[in-house]
């Protein structure tokens, strides 16, 4: 249908937040993340995604959601975006992904600026009085975050080869 489009709907800290569906390359359950303790409180962690280091973010920390907690989610969803799209190999916690479902592009509302959860909401979406943020999925990331992720990450991947390494 023309002027339609699909998106995943996410729980985040009680919002409902979207991300387009074209930008998602698959929602994958949370495993034992492994973290830094000296790592951003917004890094939840590294997980070994088919022999290769893939660093999940929190996205309530991005969002400016987070009370602090960083304790290990016990239940959540990783959503890894495209590589095209987010430039990089990185997945995004969520509290629970809540399903795909079909959108107009008329329903799209803009947002003011205050109300953009960090500059990352693209529109709002109102479903029968209830909010749904959509975000940007180019703009989870600032380049000096990205830069600093990148790091990490082959850190993370230097220690997981020095420890395959046959003796």
């Amino acid at each position: 249908m023309p002027g339609r489009f699909t998106i995943l709907t996410l729980d985040i800290r009680g919002r409902r937040c979207a991300l387009r569906a074209d930008v998602v390359r698959e929602i994958l359950p949370v495993p034992r993340l492994h973290r830094p303790p000296e790592a951003a409180p917004a890094l939840a962690g590294f997980m070994d995604l088919g022999g290769s280091v893939l660093p999940v973010l929190r996205l309530a920390s991005l969002l400016g959601l987070d009370e602090g907690a960083e304790a290990e989610p016990f239940y959540g969803h990783v959503v890894r975006l495209r590589r095209d799209v987010a430039a990089r190999r990185v997945g995004f916690l969520a509290d629970r992904a809540l399903g795909l479902r079909q959108v107009a592009a008329d329903d799209l509302r803009p947002v003011q600026p205050g109300e953009t959860l960090n500059g990352l909401v693209e529109a709002a979406i109102s479903d029968d009085g209830a909010l749904t943020h959509l975000l940007a999925a180019d703009r989870l990331l600032l380049a000096e975050e990205r830069a600093a992720l990148d790091a990490w990450t082959l850190r993370a991947a230097a220690r997981i080869q020095a420890w395959s390494a046959a003796p």
